[in-house]
């Protein structure tokens, strides 16, 4: 929003003074104060005066009264919006990802949800243990998806699912499988709390388990540095130290995870037999 300088508004009626003051000398030196030329050059203003015997009957002086209310009033309503601009950004805005279409964002309220802190989730590394119907399932429908190339937007790296993809699936030519970043998060974290519950009832990770693990906190590392969340968290109790926080109650700035899961399906894949297949609701990568 440009500034407004309300100091610098002209004030006509300033203008009219001081050529009030002029004319006065004018006429005191003139040798015929009654003789008119028939052509006046003198400003507007003056010729006015002149007329009207003293002071311009012109309103000059509620002219710049309105003229400040109307800057200050602009300036308080543009402030207004200023500061209430990224508030609606993060109520409306939509983030157009190249590979999974349009996703708005949301405000979220974070709150603790029992169904995740009390379920194990089933089927990271094909272990048989965990929950059948963990809730865990309904975030996960695969770590990986199929894309193709589109005009403006060359897909380069993936595996070619004409080679790696199943026989009874159609494949558009060129269309890869990828893994996506969210879902490696989700997996990763489904690990370290599937081994958190074989730990809980005293049992020994096994090889692959327990290597997979300082990997997936690594992962989390720079994932978590990278989006780089600076919500403002308060105190639990501001009255007693040492002061701490649970996280919860806070809103936050979030993609819209419905959108994003449909997404993610529209175009996940599934291992089958050493073959890439399409996504089918109830089978966990």
């Amino acid at each position: 929003m440009p500034a407004v300088r309300v100091g610098s508004i002209a004030c006509p009626y300033r203008t009219a003074r001081t050529s009030e003051s002029v004319v006065s000398t004018m006429e005191s030196t003139s040798k015929d104060s009654s003789s008119q030329p028939l052509m006046d050059d003198s400003p507007i203003s003056t010729r006015w005066q002149k007329h009207d015997g003293s002071r311009s009957r012109f309103p000059w002086p509620m002219i710049c009264l309105l003229l400040v209310v109307t800057n200050v009033c602009t300036l308080v309503v543009g402030f207004a919006v200023y500061v209430s601009r990224p508030w609606q950004l993060c109520d409306s805005s939509v983030d157009h990802d190249p590979w999974f279409g349009s996703i708005p964002y949301r405000q979220v309220l974070w709150e603790q949800d029992d169904r995740f802190v009390d379920t194990n989730p089933k089927v990271f590394y094909n272990q048989t243990t965990g929950d059948e119907h963990s809730i865990w399932a309904d975030i996960y429908p695969s770590g990986w998806v199929a894309l193709t190339s589109q005009p403006g937007k060359e897909l380069s790296g993936g595996a070619l699912l004409s080679e790696w993809g199943s026989e009874d699936e159609e494949w558009e030519e060129g269309t890869q499988a990828w893994a996506t970043t969210l879902m490696h998060q989700i997996h990763c974290l489904g690990t370290l709390k599937s081994a958190f519950h074989l730990l809980q009832q005293g049992e020994k990770l096994d090889h692959e388990r327990s290597g997979h693990i300082p990997h997936c906190v690594e992962y989390f590392r720079q994932s978590f540095m990278c989006q780089a969340d600076l919500t403002l968290e308060p105190p639990m109790d501001v009255h007693h130290w040492p002061q701490g926080t649970s996280g919860w109650g806070n809103t936050h700035r979030c993609r819209d995870w419905d959108t994003v899961l449909q997404a993610l399906k529209d175009r996940s894949i599934l291992r089958d037999g050493g073959r890439w297949v399409r996504y089918r609701p109830g089978i966990l990568d």
